[in-house]
């Protein structure tokens, strides 16, 4: 542990980083897609997977990702092989995306509901989570499906997806699924059994039967680390430290974040105990 001159010194860099500096919010995404850099998924590092259909192109306009409408016969989705997650690792794994559905239905498969818009993983322990959004409202499944069976798909929650853009956070932990709107736990449902996926992520509209028009502004995937390793590169450094100062006394700390993970110990105020963490593990090489 660091000595209190030390303390002084830390606080004295942090307000300088502060306040003559612009830092970046911490940095825990490794896989991410945002419309706001002019460009398609494909050129960001998503594959497009299309079916046979009549669906428009996908378009990139003032910084929205337009998606659809995609037809009754055809699916447009983006797959990342090779995904990089543990679902039961741990650290929580977090799958967020910031969208406005204008159409987005469920359709009847027999042995379940496809909902017409999806944010999904598979995991290295092939695991399989899956978000789906309708106009009227959203589920969660812990299969490849969204089955009648309630351990493994929620209750469609009813939520009106379509008046504004919204922020859906999917939290890995603890043997849970929890999904955030806007900063509000809505459901929660256990991570499901193993199954014979390989591993992957996917958003979009993946399901040939289901319709769904969407605008999105971002896509991202990643891995909350050691709480003090902000940029989760493996060790607590410099780095970790300037980013720390980007929220230093904030506070109104709260859900989903906690003052975007800077709030370690989440009592709803970036001080002197966070700064505490920090010198804990200083230098420390986290994996």
């Amino acid at each position: 542990m660091f000595s209190n001159h030390v303390y002084v010194w830390a606080v004295l860099v942090l307000l300088t980083l502060g306040n003559g500096l612009a830092v970046s919010d911490v940095d825990i995404w490794q896989n991410t897609y945002y419309a706001e850099l002019g460009t398609l998924p494909t050129t960001q590092g998503w594959p497009l997977f299309e079916g046979d259909g009549s669906s428009p192109d996908p378009t990139v306009v003032n910084g929205i990702l337009h998606q659809g409408p995609t037809s009754t016969t055809e699916y447009q989705a983006w797959v990342k092989d090779g995904a990089f997650c543990h679902f039961r690792g741990p650290v929580p794994f977090v799958m967020e995306c910031k969208l406005k559905v204008i159409s987005s239905n469920f359709v009847d498969y027999g042995y379940g509901w496809g909902p017409g818009w999806h944010c999904t993983a598979s995991d290295k322990d092939k695991s399989y989570f899956a978000l789906g959004i309708t106009q009227t409202g959203v589920r969660l499944t812990n299969t490849s499906r969204f089955s009648y069976n309630s351990a493994e798909s929620s209750p469609l929650v009813a939520l009106d997806t379509t008046s504004d853009f919204k922020v859906y956070r999917l939290i890995f932990f603890n043997g849970l699924g929890q999904l955030y709107v806007n900063g509000v736990l809505i459901v929660t449902l256990p991570i499901g059994s193993i199954n014979d996926h390989s591993s992957f992520l996917v958003f979009g509209d993946p399901h040939p039967l289901t319709t769904s028009e969407v605008d999105i502004e971002y896509v991202r995937f990643g891995i909350i680390s050691e709480p003090s390793d902000l940029n989760t590169d493996g060790v607590v450094d410099f780095v970790d430290f300037a980013t720390f100062a980007s929220d230093w006394l904030e506070s109104s700390c709260g859900l989903p974040d906690w003052c975007n993970g800077h709030d370690f110990d989440q009592n709803g105020n970036v001080g002197m105990t966070d700064l505490a963490e920090i010198a804990e593990h200083w230098l420390e090489e986290i994996w």
